[in-house]
């Protein structure tokens, strides 16, 4: 992973139901959904948080993919 980038991960194990961040997206709100996960039938948005206000999406977590499984911990986005 480059230099000063972060990470935003899985809070569960789930299914990437939709991916609502593309290359180039920077981060307006903490409240931006990024990825809408899928678990038991219940949508889980996964939120960029206060703490990455203003950075860049510059890639996908390994394998991050709409419909493709993550643990708790995988990485889903990652911004500079």
């Amino acid at each position: 992973m480059e230099e000063g980038a972060e990470t935003v991960v899985s809070s569960l194990t789930a299914s990437v139901w939709k991916i609502k961040c593309k290359l180039g997206d920077v981060i307006k709100s903490g409240e931006d959904v990024l990825i809408i996960l899928e678990a038991m039938k219940t949508e889980v948005n996964v939120e960029a948080g206060e703490e990455n206000v203003g950075r860049t999406v510059v890639g996908l977590g390994k394998g991050t993919k709409e419909g493709a499984a993550v643990a708790s911990g995988d990485v889903l986005v990652i911004l500079k």
